[in-house]
């Protein structure tokens, strides 16, 4: 029995098995086939190559700052670890970090905002309030980075980041 390979569905077929077969099917041998099958075992990724033939492709390594940008994007932390954190990089004093954890908003933070529209000073606030999950990735965390003359390994630590 002849097999075939589809590009456009990365699929196999049998001839006989399969009734209708999708218009860019290639003819490939059993090693073809097989091939590809042990690359994607192995954590590679079947596609077609140039001339509709599968192969298998493994994954190319993330730098490590293509890790670190994928890891600030779902780094968090919930408002009481925050402010755990804050007061053990002396950030906030022992009184702001508790009323911080509360919902307060800490005069520490103050400078943070201070080029602001009022509105958006207001908003953030309440904003601080209300949540209570703090990611890495907010803007108000760049801000209050900012703020406390803090570099992003500094804030990334803060999140529990070790390079």
């Amino acid at each position: 029995m002849k097999q075939f390979y589809s590009k456009s569905t990365n699929g196999f077929y049998v001839e006989g098995i399969h009734k209708t077969l999708p218009e860019d099917v290639v003819e490939i041998t059993e090693a073809e086939r097989s091939a590809a099958l042990d690359g994607q075992r192995e954590g590679g990724a079947i596609q077609g190559d140039a001339s509709g033939k599968p192969v298998s492709v493994m994954p190319t390594a993330l730098t490590d700052a293509e890790i670190l940008t994928e890891w600030r994007t779902t780094a968090k932390l919930y408002r009481r670890d925050f402010c755990i954190a804050l007061k053990r990089a002396a950030i906030l004093s022992a009184s702001e970090a508790i009323a911080a954890a509360k919902g307060d908003w800490p005069a520490t933070f103050a400078s943070a905002l201070s080029g602001l529209p009022q509105d958006a000073q207001d908003e953030a606030q309440i904003e601080w309030a209300a949540v209570q999950e703090i990611r890495r990735n907010h803007p108000m965390i760049a801000l209050l980075g900012t703020a406390a003359s803090m570099t992003d390994a500094q804030v990334d630590a803060l999140f529990g980041w070790s390079a």
